[in-house]
């Protein structure tokens, strides 16, 4: 058996092109898992700065490596953070607890939280505590129907009730950074287990992915019920309507989505993939002129 792999994590400052930001985040998940050692060492040694989708993705990756994965040589303030981050072991968010977590309202982050999607009460709370920490007031309405049609997936498609949440501000205040992810069977099982559309998407995730963006449920239910992942309007809110990002990682397929450029869903290498679906988005804290949530609404 070889030695402890060590890989070396770089810095990734939230100005970072996001491009950059998941080509590293596959290099270290697929780095960590071809090594043909039982035990990685994650080297942050070189980090001084962590994108909020970088610490999520790797987060999450880490809770289901079969490899034994420790952090080492990290700086103290990068230690700190990962600790107040819940990194290795996730907040485990509940009613009983949400006093506790009211002292992140003085930070520019949350914990990195599991919940069970089912729980609306818990994701009011976790939404006014992102609030509460800068004054967003003009985000409550639209971000109350991303959190709540993103979370409402978990429950209905991904046959796995825990959600995980984490949210961040970028230093200056004017972006917010929000990951959400299951650990379940992921949008093309979604449709595989519902036995539609099953022709057009092939053994594709990224059409799969695609599919979804354009509202092909994998519901069998009346009329407006009907509609589908919830994926396809928050985008377009979140995209066309308030001018962020939106970014989702299922299978192996990775959707791209942000106001300059058209989606683009990519197919990614066999060997890199999440089981289950992540999602990431870059919320513009400034309203545009002129933006009416309901203007996006199906």
């Amino acid at each position: 058996m070889d030695e402890n792999k060590i890989i070396l994590i770089p810095s990734t400052p939230s100005g970072i092109h996001v491009g950059s930001v998941f080509n590293n985040i596959f290099i270290i998940s697929n780095t960590t898992e071809e090594s043909s050692s039982d035990s990685v060492m994650w080297d942050f040694s070189n980090v001084f700065s962590i994108h909020p989708f970088m610490v999520f993705a790797l987060s999450l990756f880490k809770s289901v490596s079969e490899k034994r994965i420790e952090l080492i040589n990290a700086h103290s303030n990068i230690t700190e953070y990962l600790r107040l981050l819940h990194f290795d072991t996730f907040y485990e968010a509940r009613q009983s607890c949400c006093s506790e977590l009211y002292e992140y309202s003085k930070r520019n982050f949350i914990p990195v939280c599991r919940f069970a999607a089912t729980d609306d009460e818990i994701q009011h709370n976790l939404q006014c505590l992102i609030q509460s920490q800068y004054d967003i007031s003009a985000l409550s309405t639209p971000l109350a129907y991303i959190f709540g049609e993103l979370i409402c997936n978990v429950a209905q498609h991904s046959e796995h009730n825990d959600v995980y949440l984490f949210s961040q501000y970028a230093e200056n205040g004017e972006e917010l950074y929000v990951c959400i992810a299951d650990k379940g069977i992921g949008i093309y099982s979604s449709y595989v287990r519902a036995d539609k559309y099953l022709s057009q998407i092939g053994d594709n995730d990224a059409v799969a992915l695609r599919l979804a963006n354009e509202g092909y449920s994998a519901k069998n239910l009346p009329g407006a019920e009907n509609r589908g992942f919830g994926i396809s309007t928050s985008k377009k809110m979140l995209v066309n309507g308030l001018g962020g990002s939106f970014y989702v990682m299922s299978g192996n397929a990775l959707q791209i989505s942000s106001a300059d450029e058209d989606d683009k869903y990519l197919e990614l290498p066999q060997n890199i993939e999440w089981q289950g679906t992540m999602i990431f988005l870059r919320i513009p804290c400034k309203v545009p002129d002129g933006f009416n949530y309901i203007d996006y609404l199906e």
